[in-house]
């Protein structure tokens, strides 16, 4: 059996959620209104408070990433712009593609 005492329901929208809710408008305009000043601190040309710095030595960086060095396996993801032709196949998965069907995706590919 129950045996709390029953508590109006606005005790328990005072949690962390409740009061997130209501503070967001006042975050909101105070990022508003923050945003044109912080773009102004920064003046009209920023590049030119930075010198060139021009040295006769080599660079070497500390850290040489892996794809330049050699010495581990790099991941690479390639995101296209159109469907490759394995997706054309998935798209169609009760059939085999036909030659001018696969050679219609790689010039799709080529051209995108």
């Amino acid at each position: 059996m129950n045996t709390h005492p029953r508590q109006p329901i606005d005790t328990f929208a005072t949690g962390s959620l409740a009061a997130a809710t209501r503070r967001v408008p006042v975050l909101l305009l105070a990022a508003i209104f923050a945003w044109p000043t912080a773009t102004l601190a920064q003046g009209s040309n920023a590049a030119s408070r930075f010198q060139q710095y021009e040295s006769q030595q080599e660079f070497v960086p500390a850290v040489v990433p892996l794809g330049v060095n050699g010495g581990g396996r790099v991941k690479v993801v390639v995101v296209m712009a159109a469907d490759s032709v394995a997706a054309a196949r998935a798209r169609v998965p009760d059939r085999a593609l036909s030659r001018d069907e696969k050679r219609a995706v790689e010039d799709q590919v080529r051209r995108a």
